[in-house]
């Protein structure tokens, strides 16, 4: 991921494996990541809200094992829940990843609603 900075947003490009890289101007609007000290693999991710108004999350899959290569995701939608949805698509099934989680929290409610 390679940013830059230019009127107050960043220019911002998500590697993507197997599909076109996403290119756009945005902010940071959160970050999480598995990562201990421990750890010889983990994952990352960023949310970014672009400054057409979309929202961009990017997920990386570090390693540190030989013969292994790190695994770079993107996703983009028009809404906050949308683009959840498309990074973490077991929240449709009512599972939610500590990833996921850590990535919302005070961003938008993954909470079930229960009436």
């Amino acid at each position: 991921m390679e940013k830059e900075k230019k009127n107050g947003f960043e220019n911002i490009c998500v590697r993507r494996d197997g599909k076109r890289d996403l290119s756009f101007s945005g902010k940071t609007l959160s970050w999480a990541t598995t990562w201990t000290d421990r750890a010889s693999r983990w994952m990352e991710a960023t949310l970014y809200e672009t400054k057409a108004g979309k929202y961009v999350i990017s997920v990386r899959n570090i390693t540190l094992w030989q013969d292994e290569e790190n695994g770079y995701e993107g996703y983009v939608a028009k809404t906050l829940e949308d683009v959840f949805m498309k990074a973490f698509p077991e929240i449709k099934n009512g599972e939610v990843s500590w990833l996921a989680k850590e990535l919302a929290d005070g961003i938008i409610d993954l909470s079930e609603r229960i009436e």
